[in-house]
């Protein structure tokens, strides 16, 4: 998210120097004092903030402002003094960061609803999902781990064997379980399935397979003993 912060002036020098200090440490943060140098910034550049701010009742160049308000978001603070200037980097920097929690929220649940809806697809890949919410590879994969708490390979592995394992128990073969769950090369579906699970998916499968089987016939001598 980036913002603007644009100084009129009726704010003093040593106040603008103050308050662009104490802002420098929150990123995607612009402050100008020439609204020449504003109008210019404004016109080749996408904010989803600008704050602007007076010492006076108004801002002197109040056309220049209004204009903003059909571009994005406006706050208009009057009447700031020494003392206000605390309170507005508090409240600045609560704002960004409220901001950017909802900015990342939004990334994060859209390349997961991506990732959910092609998670099958044998082509699906770090370089796709991250161009869908606009980043480059190493960024997204960055901020998928920070958000997820594991990487997006060791994710998607564990999604799709999770998915493999509820197929294979119900007796669908390892060669088309493989297929359907987006890999096309069965060696490597095989480690993959044994590096998570423990064991081979065709170890697995039988396994399974016969505990079901031993499970019925129990199931039916019970009943055939209790007809007696």
């Amino acid at each position: 998210m980036n913002s603007l912060i644009v100084l009129d002036e009726s704010i003093s020098e040593e106040r603008a120097q103050y308050l662009k200090l104490k802002l420098s440490s929150i990123p995607n943060l612009s402050t100008v004092i020439d609204l020449n140098d504003f109008t210019s910034i404004i016109n080749n550049k996408n904010f989803s903030l600008v704050i602007a701010i007076t010492n006076n009742q108004k801002f002197s160049s109040s056309e220049k402002i209004d204009a903003v308000r059909s571009i994005c978001p406006l706050l208009v603070l009057t009447k700031v003094n020494q003392d206000s200037l605390v309170f507005i980097h508090s409240l600045i920097e609560s704002f960004m960061k409220l901001n950017e929690i909802n900015f990342e929220d939004d990334i994060l649940s859209k390349s997961i609803n991506f990732i959910l809806s092609n998670l099958y697809d044998d082509n699906l890949s770090l370089e796709k999902v991250a161009s869908h919410v606009y980043m480059n590879k190493y960024q997204y994969s960055k901020f998928f781990k920070k958000n997820i708490g594991i990487g997006y390979k060791d994710y998607i592995i564990k999604k799709r064997i999770t998915k493999a394992k509820s197929l294979l128990e119900t007796g669908v073969s390892v060669t088309e379980t493989c297929f359907f769950i987006g890999y096309n090369d069965l060696t490597h579906f095989s480690r993959m399935f044994q590096k998570v699970v423990g064991e081979k998916p065709s170890v697995f499968r039988m396994r399974h397979l016969n505990n079901k089987k031993s499970s019925s016939n129990i199931q039916f001598n019970r009943q055939f003993e209790g007809s007696y």
